[in-house]
């Protein structure tokens, strides 16, 4: 069973997002895919705080714009791109990868198919094979990026239309898919391996994220909207 173990602060609430919390990991096979950091996302800025109360590392604050423009950041995710680990940020301005610590930028792209005066946004990100990177946006549209070198990060492969509606969410296994999540206000967990493993209910509170902490399954946390706080669960 799953036992309450501790609440971690954020510098800010968390926004009204689905997957609104993103996990750091070390390395499976060196350092057992241990938890280092967490990202949450409050309008346009990705708060990111260390896991480990340990670690005496500060929070990062990072806020997204274009110039002067302000942009609304829909989903972070760390991923593992083969030869580096990367923070990917999918807001309305498009695609934005940074380096693992969220400080350089690597490589953007608008990824935009509607009218430039039209609300258009990019969510849904997913990698396979630690070669390929997806994104979708709201045309419904999936575009593909490849790792040529180290040295250029990414490159735009493919545009995929299959989509009549809003690219929400994306899992990948040999197939692509979305689908679209309406969180409510009864937060109830629940965790699977085939069977059902734990439940547990935190009042008062719409969860908008949840990742497990390590690789083996014995942790994990969730975060919910307007709120700064993260909640870790352990065995």
């Amino acid at each position: 069973m799953y036992e309450r173990e501790n609440t971690l602060l954020l510098s800010s609430t968390a926004s009204a997002l689905c997957n609104n919390l993103s996990v750091n990991r070390t390395s499976a096979k060196s350092k057992g895919g241990v938890a280092t950091k967490l990202a949450v996302v409050h309008q346009n800025n990705i708060n990111i705080i260390p896991v480990a109360e340990s670690d005496k590392t500060r929070p990062q604050y990072i806020t997204c714009h274009n110039n002067s423009a302000l942009c609304e950041v829909m989903q972070v995710l760390w991923c593992d791109l083969g030869f580096e680990v990367v923070l990917v940020v999918a807001s309305t301005l498009g695609l934005d990868i940074y380096d693992r610590d969220g400080v350089d930028l690597l490589f953007s792209h608008p990824c935009m198919d509607g009218p430039e005066d039209e609300y258009s946004f990019v969510k849904g990100i997913a990698t396979l094979n630690n070669e390929v990177l997806c994104a979708g946006n709201s045309s419904g549209v999936l575009r593909v990026f490849g790792v040529l070198d180290e040295e250029t990060c990414l490159s735009f492969m493919d545009r995929k239309e299959g989509h009549m509606d809003a690219i929400t969410d994306i899992a990948s296994s040999r197939n692509y898919s979305s689908s679209a999540v309406r969180p409510g206000w009864t937060a109830v967990i629940c965790l699977w391996e085939i069977n059902l493993l734990c439940s547990s209910q935190i009042n008062d509170q719409m969860l908008v994220g949840g990742r497990f902490l390590n690789t083996n399954g014995t942790g994990f946390c969730v975060s919910a909207y307007d709120t700064n706080l993260v909640h870790c669960f352990k065995t």
